[in-house]
């Protein structure tokens, strides 16, 4: 009996039953979302998005500005 590598039938057959990749443990605990570190983290993160959004419209409005400063 060749027990030395599996086949590829046996192979596709565990890989079909396992729903989870094998390298993932989906056992694994996340932090509370009531964390300071997690709270802090998610602030930062929605001051950055505001500073980019806040930022990306006084692009468009100082390329509007040039653009029609040239003309007038």
């Amino acid at each position: 009996m060749n027990t030395a590598l599996p086949s590829a039938a046996s192979a596709a057959a565990s890989a079909a039953v396992s729903p989870v990749a094998p390298a993932t443990d989906p056992h694994t605990q996340r932090p509370p979302s009531t964390h300071a570190y997690s709270r802090l983290c998610a602030a930062l993160s929605k001051a950055s998005l505001v500073l980019a959004v806040v930022m990306l419209v006084a692009i468009i409005l100082c390329v509007q500005y040039q653009v029609v400063g040239r003309y007038v």
